[in-house]
């Protein structure tokens, strides 16, 4: 047990995020069979097997994730500990962000461009996606800070508010009317005679929607789309009306390529928040929160 090699230990816990032994050379910018040895050295050191073959896959041994699960946060803490008193310029490594549509198509390009200032020799591997999925993978430790708008109350995460998604009824004049920025005809009359739109049934809006029909008592149909900027073309097309993102809208209403719907029930502002694990609260991760709360567009009351 004596002497083990941080070298090693990085590769273990790079291995165990990423997947794969190739996966983690390419990351760590050496060749898979260096990831190999180093493996085999350690596994040597420790007396106990850290990987398993499954099919064509390698995995971890039951020894294998207890360890990776106690060394992990450490080596974090000591990589975070350099940083943190040394300079952010130096910063190096690859960081998995999972964010939402609505923030992808507004503030984050914001936030990239910023963070590449302070810590220019960051790379990044961003995903957009529905909030389920983003929570889900945050939680099976596939991405390093997401932005969602799901309360996550576990002491294994921490979270920091990035602002208010505001959400609104919305149709094409072609199809509602225009009188002054709202449609000619009221929500009811609109919601009973024309299709509606909603992102999928795994969307944060979809609920929301649905809790409004039942309330209502309207048995109606709604077509789904699971792509949001796709929706906002359907619905300026005149193809039905729906609730989007004020922020993806705004452009819309305010050229009169959109309207809204006059009396549609209010839909309560959806809280976004950054959110990463608790042991992962690393200098970098800091750093890139702190720039949210600064570029963010969304309001913050």
């Amino acid at each position: 047990m004596n002497n083990l090699n941080f070298l090693s230990l990085e590769a273990l816990c790079c291995i165990a995020r990423l997947g794969t032994f190739q996966a983690a050379a390419d990351h760590m910018h050496i060749t898979q069979p260096a990831i190999s040895t180093r493996i085999r050295e350690l596994e040597t050191r420790l007396g106990f097997p850290i990987f398993q073959k499954r099919g064509r896959n390698m995995e971890l041994t039951t020894q294998g994730r207890g360890f990776v699960r106690r060394i992990d946060p450490l080596l974090a803490a000591i990589k975070d500990t350099v940083l943190s008193i040394g300079n952010p310029e130096a910063a190096t490594g690859l960081v998995s962000i999972g964010i939402s549509e609505s923030i992808g198509f507004t503030w984050f390009p914001k936030l990239i461009n910023a963070a590449r200032r302070i810590m220019p020799r960051l790379s990044y591997s961003v995903s957009v996606g529905l909030t389920e999925d983003t929570q889900r993978d945050l939680e099976n430790g596939k991405f390093d800070l997401v932005f969602l708008a799901i309360p996550l109350n576990s002491y294994r995460f921490k979270t920091c508010p990035v602002g208010l998604l505001n959400i609104r009824w919305v149709g094409a004049p072609s199809m509602v009317g225009n009188e002054g920025g709202l449609s000619k005809l009221d929500w009811l009359d609109l919601i009973t005679n024309y299709p509606i739109w909603s992102l999928s049934k795994d969307s944060i809006l979809y609920p929301r929607l649905r809790e409004i029909l039942e309330r209502e008592k309207l048995a109606v149909d709604v077509d789904i789309c699971d792509n949001v900027l796709t929706m906002v073309q359907l619905i300026v097309a005149g193809t039905g009306i729906g609730i989007l993102p004020e922020a993806l809208v705004k452009k819309s209403l305010l050229d009169g390529s959109l309207v809204e719907i006059r009396n549609a029930p209010q839909i309560p502002s959806l809280q976004m928040q950054a959110a990463w694990q608790a042991d992962r609260d690393q200098f970098i991760i800091q750093n890139l929160v702190d720039i949210a709360t600064l570029v963010t567009t969304f309001p913050k009351s």
